[in-house]
């Protein structure tokens, strides 16, 4: 694999299941539905490893590619990744194409962006966008966004932003962030 590193995120439909980690410890995703570690998703693994109980999941795929500084995203149904460039802001990576897993057949497209000095790759499950404070307000995107943007932004900060924000309260999904910065 050499120079290309691979992560996957995959959240559960509401189980509060969720898997962030290098691909050869995640080849395959609960209760039956694998996919291929040498491409994303195809709708053809997807049709053939469906689990008989008609649950669905959604995922995310992102290949690393540190020599030449650009990353692949995929999703299926997953928030879509956040992007921020110093030329250009807050951005999100929209794919054209990528249905949930298992709900039914689809195709999934990709997204590549080159990073520079400074940029920033967010991905993150949907329990970070739906927390909510003691008013009934969600975290959301706005602020999700503006947490980017500070330069020492990690995974951890998101997640205690997120937590203060809820006054420490349980969440009622899960809440998960990869941060990439070049």
């Amino acid at each position: 694999m050499g120079h290309r590193s691979r992560r996957r995120m995959r959240q559960g439909n509401g189980s509060g299941v969720v898997d962030v980690g290098y691909p050869q410890s995640l080849p395959k995703c609960r209760r039956g539905v694998a996919l291929s570690i040498a491409s994303p998703f195809t709708s053809q693994q997807v049709a053939a490893k469906r689990p008989p109980n008609r649950t669905f999941r959604y995922a995310g795929y992102l290949v690393l590619d540190t020599k030449r500084a650009s990353a692949i995203i995929a999703s299926a149904g997953h928030p879509q990744p956040l992007y921020l460039s110093r030329e250009s802001g807050v951005i999100e990576l929209r794919t054209e194409k990528g249905l949930p897993l298992g709900l039914m057949d689809s195709e999934y497209s990709e997204v590549e962006v080159r990073l520079e000095p400074g940029d920033r790759v967010l991905m993150y499950t949907d329990g970070i966008l739906e927390a909510t404070n003691s008013k009934g307000e969600e975290f959301g995107i706005s602020r999700l966004e503006q947490v980017l943007q500070n330069p020492s932004v990690s995974a951890q900060s998101i997640l205690a932003d997120v937590q203060q924000f809820a006054h420490g309260a349980a969440l009622a999904d899960d809440a998960t962030a990869v941060v990439l910065r070049h």
